[in-house]
């Protein structure tokens, strides 16, 4: 194919070959160590039953409501321990072997950004199946998870854990303010799982895990950013509202986002009464929602935006001469490491019409 790119949609497959003696063998090894065998025998005693990884690694801490506002965030390392679970030989459901719940926020409740690097290892034979996620959620909830492969890269609502190298798992995301749950599972349908549980008499298969959360600061550097626009709260107000009589116009470009903070305000007094809509094609795992409010009263919010697919939108009328505050948060992201989080940035459309001319076309 020489230097020919691939432009096509396509998978990966691993395939191995191996004895089912041989795999009986070593799980009987694992199972029946001898003394000729020390690194097992002590192995087999470091392990600890998945039940016991709140106790090792206690994700629940990122919260900060512990931590003096003084003293700055918290930071989390969970040393690499082997643990054991279940296998779930029959059965086409998930076999679902750890889930938590926690919250991230600054100490103070002040906005942080954490960079959460989790690595999971595997043994292939008892585990080729075993995926693991992060997803956002909303406090308190209690949501039953079904497997979809396509979910996490349709509404980047989650992350899943991409395979590294050999046997290795590894969520490497920056996560803002927000709730999220870890899920960890198999798919017990796997044949070569149902072997090992089944004739090979292996009823618990081993992983490692690994976890490092740790407070960082967003790069304010913007000379690589090129012709983003970074919004100011007066920006739209000023460029297309004041002094136009109500004209129509539309704001549709590359605007860049300050994780630093926890949203950002666009202040809008319309001349005319008119109709807002605005939208984002959410992307890179960041989690956009619009709130329009009236500035002397914050309670009255007479629109709020939705999700369509992977886009967020927002519709609502607007009063002449009233004064309003576009708030644009981006709480609950979970933000794909790469070259983006250099220059984060989200496309924004932004448009308004006075209602009599939204009449006219709705007539037309």
């Amino acid at each position: 194919m020489g230097a020919m790119a691939c432009t096509q949609p396509f998978i990966v497959q691993e395939l191995a070959l191996v004895s089912k003696d041989l795999v009986k063998d070593r799980v009987n090894h694992y199972l029946h160590p001898t003394n000729a065998m020390m690194d097992v025998v002590e192995g087999r005693a470091l392990e600890h039953e998945v039940s016991e990884m709140p106790k090792h690694c206690d994700l629940t801490s990122l919260d900060n409501v512990a931590i003096d506002k003084i003293k700055g965030d918290h930071g989390l390392y969970c040393a690499r321990l082997d643990y054991t679970y279940p296998i779930a030989a029959y059965g086409n459901n998930l076999n679902t072997i750890y889930e938590k719940q926690f919250s991230v926020q600054g100490a103070g409740g002040e906005s942080v950004l954490y960079l959460y690097d989790m690595t999971i290892g595997f043994d292939f034979v008892t585990a080729a199946q075993m995926k693991a996620l992060i997803r956002r959620v909303n406090p308190g909830e209690i949501y039953e998870y079904a497997y979809d492969p396509l979910k996490c890269l349709y509404d980047h609502s989650c992350f899943e854990a991409e395979l590294i190298s050999k046997n290795e798992l590894n969520i490497n995301v920056i996560l803002t303010v927000g709730t999220y749950e870890l899920i960890i599972f198999d798919m017990p349908s796997n044949a070569a799982t149902q072997f090992v549980a089944g004739e090979a008499g292996l009823s618990r298969a081993p992983f490692t895990f690994e976890l490092q959360a740790t407070p960082v600061i967003q790069n304010e550097d913007r000379q690589h950013c090129k012709h983003r626009l970074f919004l100011s709260e007066n920006f739209i107000q000023n460029r297309f509202i004041a002094g136009k009589g109500g004209r129509r116009f539309t704001f549709d470009e590359e605007v860049l986002v300050s994780f630093a903070h926890n949203s950002q305000q666009l202040y809008l007094k319309p001349e005319k009464d008119s109709i807002l809509k605005v939208s984002s094609k959410e992307a890179y795992g960041v989690n956009m929602n619009f709130t329009l409010c009236k500035k002397n009263d914050e309670r009255a919010c007479p629109g709020i935006s939705s999700v369509t697919g992977n886009t967020e939108m927002l519709f609502a009328q607007l009063d002449a001469g009233v004064e309003y505050y576009l708030g644009i948060e981006h709480k609950g992201s979970i933000v794909q490491l790469s070259s983006y989080f250099d220059c984060p940035h989200v496309h924004m459309r932004l448009s308004m019409m006075s209602e009599n001319e939204y009449q006219v076309l709705l007539q037309a």
